[in-house]
């Protein structure tokens, strides 16, 4: 029952920093789930002992693309003259992520390496033949699978097949060839219409991940969950321009305030938790609203506004990690009651999430925006003061100026 329970907390963690990556503005491109899905169908035709550690990479296979632009999904002809140093390097960043989480760093060298070629034409590092491992190649096929699905709208399944049978020898191994073959005479009519139906894909991924082996080599225990947070922190702020670092430092503000008013024990970790993702329904904002210049209009708003839902809902999909739902999605109300989503008031509004509220405000008042410059640890106290009472706790707001005086103004003028 445990090793059950362990194994739904691997499977709920990754499937949702998937999705996290695969936020494209407002798009959901539900790119890394098809992947896993297909990446697991090929494998169980090769080795079906390592099926699962095939669906695991494939979930995170593009962990990598932090930072960049545009996801590599809308880019169906991935040729390396074409990409930028972000697209080329992403699977090597992708993979050094991925061998900091405890117990995946087995899958971290196909993540590397799910962009080579055997004919020595792919990316980064021009790799050749044996030099690819097999399980890279079957990334490989599966990433190919959906960017074709994706590229060629109505793409039938013959299309499919011959696509792929004219990449043997190039970029495929004839190895890949017989499994995809063997795939399709077995089940590829049924697999094609479940995997390629966006109704119905979460119902593939939720069907496999209920039929996944225990792996006893991975302990999703609270480091786990640290570290997978961590990285759901680095996408996050990574979806637009001006917030790189944030979440990680909103959980250490919100660490250092939560001490000085005596917080510890599960609560302090409940904080630090939800501090890294306390922004995760901005994945779901559009980008021209995130990183405006000017003031939002009134339907800008409405829709910057639904982010605390959208991150409680995405939080709620992972049931080891319930009890942050409030603490992140509430730290947009304001103790006057004028905030949202429910227009809390005062006490009503759990410290956690009030906690969060002001780290938030330090940071965002200190470091540089799109619509505003940073400014200086003395600009920071004199807009905290001016916000307490009103948008936030000040209880917290004390301790916030206590800390900053005592510790970031201690030695200047």
């Amino acid at each position: 029952m445990i090793q059950k329970a362990n194994n739904n907390v691997l499977n709920q963690l990754l499937a949702t920093l998937s999705l996290v990556i695969d936020y494209q503005g407002s798009e959901q491109l539900f790119h890394a789930w098809r992947v896993a899905v297909v990446a697991k169908h090929i494998c169980d035709e090769i080795n079906p002992n390592d099926a699962h550690w095939l669906f695991y990479a494939g979930l995170l296979h593009d962990v990598g693309i932090t930072g960049i632009e545009n996801h590599p999904a809308q880019h169906p002809e991935l040729k390396e003259h074409d990409l930028s140093d972000g697209l080329r390097y992403h699977p090597v960043i992708g993979s050094k992520i991925v061998n900091e989480i405890p117990g995946l760093k087995r899958i971290a060298p196909w993540i590397r390496d799910h962009h080579e070629w055997i004919n020595g034409k792919g990316f980064p590092a021009h790799k050749k033949e044996q030099s690819i491992h097999i399980y890279s190649q079957i990334l490989r096929m599966a990433d190919d699978y959906d960017l074709r699905f994706r590229a060629g709208k109505g793409l039938s399944r013959s299309d499919l097949y011959e696509y792929f049978r004219s990449r043997i020898g190039r970029e495929f191994s004839p190895q890949m060839w017989d499994a995809f073959r063997s795939l399709d005479s077995r089940d590829l009519g049924l697999f094609y219409f479940e995997v390629n139906d966006e109704g119905k894909l979460p119902h593939k991924l939720k069907e496999i991940m209920e039929d996944l082996p225990v792996v006893h080599s991975i302990k999703p225990g609270e480091a786990f969950i640290d570290a997978v947070l961590k990285i759901f922190g680095i996408v996050i702020d990574a979806k637009h321009h001006y917030t790189a670092g944030h979440s990680e430092r909103v959980r250490d503000y919100s660490i250092v305030l939560s001490k000085r008013l005596g917080i510890k024990g599960r609560e302090l970790k409940n904080i630090a938790r939800a501090a890294y993702l306390h922004d995760l329904g901005k994945i779901a904002t559009p980008l021209s609203i995130l990183d405006k210049a000017g003031p939002l209009n009134k339907q800008e708003w409405e829709i910057m506004r639904k982010h605390a839902v959208y991150t409680m809902e995405l939080i709620d999909s992972v049931e080891v990690l319930w009890e942050l739902g409030t603490l992140a999605g509430y730290s947009q109300e304001r103790y006057d009651g004028k905030g949202y989503p429910d227009g809390l008031k005062g006490d009503a509004i759990p410290i956690g999430a009030r906690i969060i509220a002001v780290a938030d405000a330090m940071d965002a008042i200190k470091t540089k925006r799109s619509y505003k410059d940073a400014l200086s640890w003395k600009t920071v106290v004199s807009e905290l003061k001016k916000s307490s009472g009103n948008r936030y706790d000040p209880s917290i707001i004390d301790q916030a100026i206590a800390y900053i005086t005592e510790e970031k103004l201690r030695n200047r003028a």
